[in-house]
């Protein structure tokens, strides 16, 4: 189910754990960065992003799950 959610939103859906690796990532959030989503999982932002954006979005994270939120606007 959540898969045809995922694969039928214009949205940009992904889930990361706790090392910022991503293990979910749908067709729209692969096409806002030029990657298949299979392409992606199991790996971290360096993959995506160049490295500055990379280390911005990683502490970012770090600091959200700190803070317990599950989520924050983009970078």
């Amino acid at each position: 189910l959540l898969d045809a959610i995922a694969s039928a939103s214009s949205e940009a859906i992904f889930v990361k754990d706790s090392q910022g690796k991503y293990l979910f990532y749908n067709r729209e959030a692969g096409r806002q960065v030029g990657l298949r989503p299979e392409d992606v999982l199991g790996r971290d932002d360096t993959t995506l992003f160049p490295a500055k954006l990379a280390q911005r979005i990683m502490a970012r994270d770090r600091e959200i799950m700190a803070s317990g939120a599950s989520s924050a606007a983009p970078c």
